[in-house]
């Protein structure tokens, strides 16, 4: 495979692997022939119980919205699965130690007000670095981290000088990831999936758009023609981390910044 060849080669290499997991369908949600034969899918080593599940507070705790869970846990299992393969022949090939590795979701939860919109269900990610002595295992960090920050990020522990114009809203969080001081994120700027956009900085984050800006409803095109609905959001993440209420009237001062 890939990886044997890149042992072999002695040299730098580069490997982005997906996953369909979890993206709908979910485990369970396909027929069952869909686990056997050719190209089959896999069953996780791992199954759930409706008892297992947290319900997430965006979500109302139904007997329905828990087996939908369920279906989502155990997709994440299977995803798990494939990610504790990948790390194990990076063991047994004894890469591991010279080996970055970032596992990451490009999109919150599949789920109503989740993925696809600008509230933080839909962009607030699981976001895991390998990187055996040089990243502290169990370390956490609180700052804000975005996927447009791997373009910088690898820039610079590969000491090279990106292209003039590339990743203009990339900042390199190796600081972190070594150990060291790092400055908070200037910024962040998030899109939907229409392409709505919002923009958050320190304890605001402005959306630009109203209702989630995806699947939920109201979506965008009937949003946007209800005249009731504000036309821009602006939430305090230090009091709201979850996007419940709408305090742009009480800031037109941030609101005009952001």
């Amino acid at each position: 495979g890939f990886l044997e060849q890149a042992r072999e080669a002695g040299a730098p290499f580069f490997l982005m692997a997906n996953s369909h997991d979890p993206h709908r369908p979910l485990h369970g949600q396909v027929p069952e022939s869909a686990y056997s034969g050719p190209g089959a899918l896999e069953h996780p080593t791992r199954t759930f119980g409706p008892e297992d599940c947290r319900v997430p507070d965006f979500l109302p705790d139904t007997p329905e919205v828990r087996a939908d869970l369920v279906a989502y846990h155990e997709s994440s299992r299977r995803f798990d699965d494939m990610v504790r393969g990948l790390l194990g022949v990076l063991d047994e090939l004894e890469l591991a130690e010279s080996t970055l590795v970032i596992c990451l979701s490009d999109n919150g939860m599949p789920f109503p007000f989740a993925k696809a919109s600008c509230y933080p269900q839909g962009t607030r990610v699981p976001w895991v670095v390998r990187w055996p002595g040089r990243v502290a295992a169990g370390a956490t960090e609180e700052r804000t981290v975005s996927t447009a920050d791997v373009l910088a990020t690898l820039a610079e522990l590969l000491d090279v000088t990106p292209r003039e114009g590339a990743g203009v809203d990339s900042f390199s969080f190796a600081p972190a990831l070594l150990g060291r001081e790092q400055a908070p994120r200037p910024f962040t700027v998030h899109h939907s999936i229409n392409g709505s956009f919002a923009i958050r900085k320190g304890r605001w984050k402005l959306c630009l758009c109203p209702g989630s800006g995806g699947w939920s409803a109201p979506r965008p095109e009937k949003a946007w023609a209800d005249e009731s609905l504000p036309r821009v959001q602006l939430f305090d993440l230090v009091e709201d981390p979850g996007e419940a209420e709408n305090v742009a009237a009480r800031h037109p001062a941030v609101v005009e910044a952001l």
